[in-house]
């Protein structure tokens, strides 16, 4: 995998029209998906460092991350001052959510780097979808067995609206579709099917589909969140 061509994640976790929200007619189901190679060790105390914010924004934003730890998950979570003995680098505003991927974070291309971005501290679904890429989960659609075909024009028509990287029709096939002709993706482990009740989903405008369904992440873990973390970290 070439780390230096995965450094941007970005996640869009807003609602959408026509998008799927868990809770309404889909029922959570157990399934999952991980970066094979960059998981934790289990056991692990992973660091926290916050390159700005407050501290009501640092708690915040370690209340929610900890909606992981669910009993029975080794990891722990702790904050840290110090740059260079943290494993996840946190920043606080601005436009972007993205995180690298697991033990990504480790690379020296990214030494006291920042490795998480979050647009707002407040929007759980937000904290939870880009944390869950911290851990080591991978956006759900990259499952073989997604169920719907994507309108690749509408794809590209609208992300190429964003400017940066969605400009290169390559960049959005690796981002969107998964193809990763080049390895510049992590490996997958795919522990259990698609679930779109997960909160790693990624917002997925109906216009998108061929089948006119829009899905989005959930606001809270889904039990095959819950699952999928338990089998990736339990003691």
């Amino acid at each position: 995998m070439a780390i230096e061509e995965t450094n941007e994640w970005i996640c869009s976790t807003v609602d959408v029209e026509g998008g799927i929200r868990p809770g309404s007619k889909i029922k959570p189901v157990m399934r999952g998906m991980v970066a094979k190679d960059l998981r934790w060790d289990k056991g692990q105390t992973l660091k926290i460092y916050f390159d700005n914010g407050d501290k009501s924004q640092h708690q915040t934003f370690m209340d929610i991350a900890n909606l992981w730890i669910i009993d029975g998950v080794s990891l722990k979570l702790e904050t840290t001052d110090d740059i260079k003995g943290s494993n996840i680098r946190t920043s606080i505003g601005g436009k972007l959510n993205e995180s690298l991927v697991g033990k990504q974070t480790t690379h020296p291309d990214y030494k006291d780097k920042v490795t998480l971005k979050v647009a707002n501290v407040t929007n759980q679904s937000i904290v939870l979808h880009e944390f869950g890429h911290a851990l080591g989960l991978v956006h759900e659609h990259f499952h073989t067995d997604f169920p719907y075909h994507w309108d690749r024009d509408a794809v590209y028509n609208d992300l190429k609206k964003l400017g940066g990287p969605w400009t290169d029709a390559r960049y959005i096939d690796r981002h969107v579709f998964h193809e990763d002709p080049a390895g510049k993706l992590p490996a997958d482990d795919e522990l259990t099917p698609f679930d779109p009740s997960s909160v790693m989903i990624y917002t997925i405008p109906s216009n998108w589909t061929v089948e006119k369904k829009g899905l989005m992440p959930g606001k809270e873990l889904s039990s095959g969140d819950k699952d999928t973390i338990l089998k990736l970290y339990r003691a």
